[in-house]
């Protein structure tokens, strides 16, 4: 059979330093040992431009052993959003700034070999207005959850490759979600009983392609980097990046056009036409607040236009904390469904709120609005936190789901 691996790094921009030390220890370094030791290993790899920023401060050497595996054929880099936002709830014009950004900041770091093809959307978070504005910059393919083929999970189709419809240049591929969930949740997973199972599953002439964070192999769960060095050593596993794989099976491709969905979306998410409850759930009070000052903050940047001479960098400054902002984990941690972080809730609405207050020029009277929205953020999150909300829906959810094998 074929592996095709997709690794997503990436750790929020406010993150502490001793955060990242530990992930690197515990994770990146691992896997690129792994790499270093096994030369037939291959793995598509998205770093996320924020990250790359704080390996390059904390441990460069990290940055250059991949730029070595880069140039020997075993890491393919793949392409994202800088600050790790959900895509398709952005306007087009911050979700082609958020790529641009991490376009610059890769390319700075890692050099003319940083040259993505493809396209890792934060989360799987995907949506068909993502899909025109990738195909527009050019990008000859996006990886994608399983949900997305057809609304449907365990679904076989999604080891096939596909086209968009209405963006023929784009190059579709499903990651497999039941095998992908059972490497990211599940919490004892014994290696070769796995791959045993997953090639009983695999015909030998399939290809298999999951996604999962980086974080997983080690940092999540102590010992899953087995899991990789299991398949690196195996040599019934054949290891492709992802445009290997496009070009030794996408000849005549099937037209779809995807539903929007995240790599968390369920069926009855579907069915509700409520893709992304994680992150926008229209019953979750916090989640609405989120959003209000979201759009406040991405209209205020808009409106004001950016002076000629910002020696002081006023309007530079409103603009970082917006792209900072703008990163999906507060408002996931906001979902409680089952993650639950006040602190990281409120930090993340800090930014907004700050980008905010960096224009002089804004009206008072839309200042007022977006401190009152903080407010109400502030409050109500620890309402939750401290009376019985949150708990209630991550009660919920474990009665809902448990860890599920393969």
């Amino acid at each position: 059979m074929i592996w095709v691996p997709f690794l997503h790094w990436y750790q929020p921009p406010n993150q502490t330093r001793e955060i990242i030390l530990k992930v690197i220890k515990e994770s990146y370094d691992p896997a690129i040992s792994l790499l270093e030791r096994y030369l037939n290993a291959r793995i598509t790899l998205n770093v996320n431009g924020c990250l790359t920023e704080q390996i390059v401060a904390i441990q460069p050497a990290l940055l250059e052993r991949i730029k070595t595996l880069v140039l020997a054929g075993q890491i393919e880099l793949a392409a994202s959003a800088k600050y790790h936002p959900l895509l398709p709830l952005l306007p087009k014009s911050e979700i082609e700034r958020q790529i641009n950004l991490n376009i610059e900041t890769n390319r700075h770091y890692f050099g003319d070999i940083y040259k993505p093809l493809g396209f890792f959307p934060p989360e799987l978070a995907f949506s068909n207005e993502l899909a025109e504005v990738a195909s527009r910059m050019g990008f000859k393919w996006i990886i994608l959850d399983e949900i997305s083929l057809d609304g449907s999970l365990e679904n076989e189709g999604c080891a096939k490759i596909y086209q968009h419809k209405n963006f023929p240049n784009l190059t579709l591929f499903f990651s497999d979600r039941q095998i992908s969930h059972t490497i990211r949740s599940t919490d004892k997973l014994e290696a070769s009983s796995f791959w045993s199972e997953v090639k009983g599953k695999i015909q030998k002439s399939q290809y298999l392609i999951t996604a999962n964070d980086g974080e997983t192999f080690g940092h999540h769960f102590k010992h899953r980097e087995e899991i990789l060095e299991f398949a690196f050593e195996d040599h019934e596993i054949q290891l492709f990046t992802l445009s290997q794989i496009k070009r030794k099976f996408a000849k005549k491709l099937q037209s779809i056009i995807p539903q929007a969905g995240t790599w968390e979306t369920t069926e009855e998410n579907i069915k509700q036409k409520n893709p992304f409850p994680l992150w926008k759930d229209p019953k979750n009070k916090i989640h609405k607040l989120q959003w209000l000052l979201t759009e406040i903050a991405i209209h205020a940047v808009e409106q004001v236009e950016k002076p000629e001479d910002d020696s002081g960098l006023v309007y530079a400054s409103s603009r970082n904390h917006l792209d900072r902002g703008l990163h999906s984990c507060h408002y996931w941690w906001a979902s409680a469904y089952p993650w639950w972080n006040p602190d990281i809730i409120i930090e993340g609405s800090t930014e907004l709120i700050r980008s905010i207050r960096s224009l002089p020029e804004l009206p008072a009277s839309i200042k007022q609005k977006a401190e009152k929205i903080y407010a109400e953020i502030s409050k109500t999150t620890w309402q939750w936190h401290w009376g019985d909300v949150a708990q209630k829906k991550i009660k919920k959810y474990d009665s809902l789901y448990r860890s599920k094998v393969v």
